[in-house]
């Protein structure tokens, strides 16, 4: 469990398919309710922070790999009911600390975000997933070393069909 917990990737792939799953479910499971606004079922909120210190991260742009000696990872998860069956479902992970290059042993800030947004209802389910990863050397004459990936993607289902999906995906050294 120690080595889980020092890879915020995994918990976050994981906590993306159970979330799915979960709304999927849910989603299809839930009956009718009155009309109303969504602002009248209470949201519940949950927080966990992890201590990432001692775990790596590539940096491709100059092929290096980074040890990270300060950092947290935060994971924020927000469920709410719906009042049209469905279940809302929200996951904000964040990773940010400092890290020391295996090789140049330069400094490095480190930042990653994972959100995660589900939305289901009788018949449609959305999901909207958005990461951003940033591993910034410390130096004062840059050249390319510095990795920035952001991927997006939608998808969703309407009465068991695909209606709408979109994938983008950007990775630089700058």
């Amino acid at each position: 469990m120690r080595n889980a917990q020092k890879n915020p990737t995994s918990i976050r792939l994981a906590k993306a398919a159970l979330a799915v799953f979960t709304v999927a479910l849910l989603g299809l499971a839930s009956a009718p309710q009155a009309q109303a606004s969504d602002n009248d079922n209470p949201s519940k909120e949950q927080k966990t922070v992890i201590d990432i210190t001692g775990s790596q991260q590539f940096n491709p742009c100059v092929n290096e790999n980074v040890t990270i000696t300060r950092g947290k990872d935060t994971i924020r998860t927000r469920t709410q009911d719906r009042n049209n069956g469905g279940v809302r479902i929200e996951t904000r992970d964040q990773s940010e600390g400092e890290g020391v290059g295996d090789v140049s042993f330069l400094k490095y800030h480190y930042d990653e975000l994972f959100e995660t947004r589900n939305e289901s209802s009788e018949t449609t389910f959305t999901l909207r997933l958005e990461h951003r990863k940033h591993l910034i050397r410390q130096k004062d004459n840059p050249r390319n070393d510095d990795y920035f990936e952001r991927t997006r993607t939608r998808l969703e289902v309407v009465n068991g069909v695909t209606k709408a999906s979109e994938d983008r995906i950007r990775i630089e050294c700058k």
